[in-house]
């Protein structure tokens, strides 16, 4: 939805969540994954059951080769567009839902289900550690505040 809406110069709902995210990221880290993320919360269930940690340096780079295209589409629809030109937090959605038809939730459930396989498969949050689009924005967040060392809330291991 953020792409379509970048294209008509339209700030949506999901480019100001991403916008949070990484703003947050500069205090709280990944305070969203832990905490938020209904796909993560699905991943630590499957981790009770399964148990299996992952290798993170064998799959943490591919979550850039999801995101670096959808961050350069983002800019050129953007530079494109001539900018922002209005606000539009629930720009295609019925009523604040975007899951509110046929295709809307089979491309939900197709996510959920990558993330679940994946969990199952390679291992604890792989999904997260693997093709998370929205993890990059907290991951660049979180190595701006550790280069000012600015204080932050830090998870206890």
């Amino acid at each position: 939805m953020s792409l379509g809406g970048t294209a008509f110069s339209i700030v949506t709902g999901s480019l100001l969540i991403f916008a949070v995210q990484f703003l947050s990221s500069l205090f709280v880290g990944r305070l969203f994954c832990g905490w938020a993320c209904p796909v993560g919360g699905l991943q630590e269930a499957v981790d009770l059951l399964r148990g299996k940690p992952v290798n993170r340096r064998l799959i943490s780079w591919i979550k850039w080769l999801v995101w670096a295209p959808w961050i350069a589409s983002l800019a050129f629809f953007a530079l494109r567009a001539g900018g922002f030109n209005r606000v539009d937090v629930s720009y295609q959605t019925w009523h604040g839902i975007s899951v509110a038809d046929l295709p809307s939730l089979i491309a939900y459930a197709a996510v959920v289900a990558l993330f679940l396989v994946l969990s199952l498969t390679v291992g604890r949050r792989a999904g997260c550690h693997a093709v998370c689009w929205m993890a990059p924005f907290m991951v660049i967040g979180r190595k701006i505040r550790n280069v000012f060392a600015w204080p932050s809330l830090r998870h206890l291991r």
